[in-house]
């Protein structure tokens, strides 16, 4: 498991695993693609689980009750980097 936290101070866990199944990275470059821009909550949620990214859109959430999508698009770089980098330790 990777344990991360991002600058916004939001912990998180994902499984490194991910960087090696199929069924991720598939979905992954559907959603380099650009085709359907809002799989990447699906493949967020395939990283942080449903409760991690419930968790994380109420971390972005300000006062009012808004979660920006610019707010959540940084959470989600910081995320993945955490993975790929977890990845290259590896190797």
């Amino acid at each position: 498991m990777v344990k991360g936290k991002t600058k916004s101070g939001f912990k998180f866990e994902a499984n490194e695993k991910l960087m090696h199944s199929v069924s991720f990275l598939m979905l992954f470059r559907e959603v380099q693609k650009g085709e359907d821009g809002l799989l990447i909550f699906d493949l967020l949620e395939q990283v942080l689980g449903k409760e991690q990214l419930e968790k994380l859109i109420d971390h972005i959430r300000d006062e009012d009750g808004f979660d920006d999508i610019d707010k959540m698009t940084e959470e989600m770089v910081e995320i993945f980097e955490a993975l790929a980098e977890a990845e290259e330790t590896k190797n």
